[in-house]
C-alpha cells in the first residue's frame, strides 16, 4: 500500500470508528508515561501488516500518543505550529 492510500484509508469511515474505540479504550490521553495530554491525539499502530487495512487491526496493536510523542516516536522533530496574530 503506498503512502497515499494508506492517507486516503484514514478517512473512512471503518477507520474514524476504530480509532474513536481505541482513544476511548485508553482514557483519550497520551499513554506515554507522565504526559496523558488530551488534544492532539494520534492512534499508532504498534506493527504492520501487507494486506490489512489499517482497522483490521486488534485492539491490542494500537497505542494513543499525543502529536508530538508520536512525531517522536518516529524519529521526526517536532516543532509546535502555533498561529501568531498580527
Amino acid at each position: 500500500m503506498t503512502k497515499e492510500e494508506y492517507k486516503n484509508h484514514l478517512n473512512h469511515p471503518e477507520w474514524i470508528k476504530k480509532r474513536d474505540h481505541i482513544l476511548a479504550r485508553y482514557g483519550n490521553k497520551c499513554s506515554e508515561q507522565g504526559c496523558n495530554r488530551t488534544k492532539n491525539l494520534e492512534v499508532h499502530h504498534k506493527t504492520y501488516t501487507d494486506g490489512k487495512l489499517p482497522w483490521e487491526y486488534p485492539d491490542e496493536n494500537f497505542i494513543v500518543l499525543c502529536e508530538e510523542h508520536h512525531k517522536n516516536y518516529h524519529g521526526i522533530p517536532y516543532t509546535r505550529k502555533i498561529c501568531k496574530g498580527r
